[in-house]
């Protein structure tokens, strides 16, 4: 897991889980299983695969000051293979 990422209550802006890492050369991401939230009020909107084909990037908004939300993205790739990425989006007022 990579660092947190940060937003404050009242913005909506997208975030995305790269999987470079994790795909061979040629492969790519060609469908999203599921993106979702753990912990309440933080709302998760439209998704989609970048053009390069290598991030999930998805819109948040919404969430309560001081709380921190792990997000999780399970993607299926042209090798059919299925990947989960995870990153903590923390809500903070500024």
């Amino acid at each position: 897991m990579s660092r947190p990422l940060y937003k404050q209550p009242n913005e909506s802006r997208m975030f995305a889980i790269n999987f470079s890492a994790n795909l061979e050369s040629g492969e790519t991401i060609n469908a999203i299983n599921s993106v979702t939230v753990t912990g309440a009020g933080l709302t998760v909107g439209s998704q989609s695969i970048t053009s390069d084909g290598k991030k999930v990037q998805f819109r948040v908004s919404d969430g309560t000051a001081g709380e921190s939300y792990q997000i999780t993205v399970v993607a299926t790739t042209t090798q059919s293979n299925i990947l989960e990425g995870d990153g903590i989006l923390v809500v903070k007022q500024i």
